[in-house]
């Protein structure tokens, strides 16, 4: 097994730098995040039960969005629901 912080095939994936930017930051809350699965799964329900309808495939947007944490439309407006991470002063 290879050591932690051993090149391995996917260290590609990893930054050079942790202060560089991540494309996919995280950027809601776990609490949006659960009100959007929730969202996701009752749009979704409505392709089997209810209405019947297709229009309901739109909860894959939000279920998506829930599991993954980050919305597009989010970092385009520039909003977060993220907590600001807690920097520590220097002494």
């Amino acid at each position: 097994m290879p050591a932690i912080g051993s090149r391995n095939r996917f260290s590609h994936w990893r930054l050079s730098h942790p202060k560089e930017p991540i494309m996919f930051a995280h950027n809601e809350s776990s609490i949006d995040r659960a009100v959007r699965v929730v969202l996701g799964i009752v749009l979704l329900s409505l392709v089997v039960v209810g209405p019947k309808t297709l229009w309901g495939l739109i909860g894959v947007v939000p279920l998506l969005t829930g599991f993954v944490g980050f919305c597009p439309l989010y970092r385009l407006l520039g909003i977060s629901t993220c907590q600001a991470p807690i920097r520590k002063q220097a002494a």
